[in-house]
This record gives structure tokens, C-alpha cells and sequence, in this order.
């Protein structure tokens, strides 16, 4: 079977100008420490996502999308099934056929994410929300990814972690809890760009 790989370019395009705000963690084992839960599994598809901002003011409408993950192995914590969605912001004008061509179905990924408390019950959320339930079946939860914890395979061994814009020649057994690929430059590192194998 020929694997599927994502296209570390057009990730980078669909979220450019996306800016995580976020404390660079060490090691995996303290990104797991923040997590509700770490699957590792294959992406089946991504969807449009709940509209995030102020009720009537367009100035602050936020877009963003649903990725559906079918988990192969949950490392921690548990899920209501075997399927994860986990929601990342969208900048305007991007497109949901440019990240199904950036993340396409069948890619590998680990995830370390929580669950969000927006339009869960008893919950009131600092931002207004459009269209809550969007990409995904009613009742099912919705996983915010940590920047440091949303990684894919572009090539072989060679892994991305879109949201801090680190590329490793690693395998996924090295990204999870207690392994050393970690999402963030390390001292002496710099800034490692987001790569595709040639």
C-alpha cells in the first residue's frame, strides 16, 4: 500500500498569517501533561468549522475548520469512540479544497489536544460562537490541537508540526510522550522551516 503523505507547502498556505501564541515546551512528556488526549491515528477528512468572534460584527469573524482523525492507538486519555475531531482556525480566504489537498485522507497523525469547553453545558465560552455543532456529528466532542501537538508525515520519516512551523527527520514513535521529536526549536536550533521531501 503506497502512503499517503501531507504537502507541507500548502499546509503553510492555508494557515498563513495564523499566529499561535503559546509557551515552547521541551518535551513531549510536558505537552502530554496539558493534554486530555494524545491519539495517533489517520486523517479521513477536513471540514468547515464553527465561526468563532462577536455576535454581528463581521470585523472579528474568525472561520475555522474540523479535522476528522480515525485513531489507530489512543495514548492517553479516552474518546467517546474511535474517531477525534479537532478544530483549528482558518484565515479568510482559504478554502476547504486547499486543506484536503494539504491534509488529505489516509495522512498519519498524533495529536495532543483538549477538549474545548465551548457549547458544552454549564460552559460559557469568552467569545461567541456561529454554527457550533459545524463538521462534525451532533453530541460528538470538539478537541482544540496544542500548538506543540499536531503533528504529520510529509515523506518518509519526516515529520511537521504545522502550528510552530518545525520539520524533523523522525518517526512517529519518536513525536509521542517520553520521545525526543519534539514540535518546537530546541536550544541552537533556530527556526527550522516547513519542508517537503524533494
Amino acid at each position: 500500500m503506497t502512503p499517503v503523505y501531507a504537502d507541507a507547502h500548502t499546509i503553510d498556505s492555508a494557515i498563513a498569517f495564523l499566529e499561535t501564541d503559546y509557551e515552547p515546551l521541551q518535551s513531549n512528556r510536558e505537552v502530554a501533561e496539558i493534554s486530555d488526549v494524545i491519539v495517533q491515528g489517520k486523517i479521513v477528512t477536513v471540514r468547515e468549522g464553527p465561526q468563532y468572534g462577536r455576535l454581528g460584527d463581521d470585523l472579528t469573524d474568525l472561520s475555522s475548520v474540523v479535522i476528522e482523525v480515525q485513531s489507530e492507538n489512543i495514548v492517553q486519555g479516552t474518546l467517546a469512540g474511535d474517531t477525534l475531531y479537532v478544530s483549528m482556525l482558518s484565515p479568510a480566504g482559504n478554502s476547504i479544497a486547499d486543506w484536503n489537498r494539504g491534509l488529505p485522507a489516509g495522512v498519519d497523525v498524533v495529536v495532543y489536544a483538549e477538549q474545548s469547553s465551548e457549547g458544552v453545558a454549564g460552559e460559557t465560552g469568552e467569545i461567541d460562537t456561529n454554527n457550533w455543532g459545524a463538521g462534525r456529528p451532533d453530541g460528538a466532542a470538539l478537541y482544540l490541537p496544542q500548538p506543540q501537538g499536531f503533528v504529520v508525515q510529509t515523506g518518509e520519516n519526516r515529520l511537521v508540526w504545522p502550528l510552530t512551523g518545525v520539520t524533523r527527520e523522525a518517526t512517529f514513535a519518536d513525536a509521542l510522550p517520553g520521545d525526543t521529536a519534539v514540535g518546537v526549536p530546541l536550544p541552537g536550533e533556530g527556526t527550522p522551516a516547513l519542508d517537503t521531501v524533494a
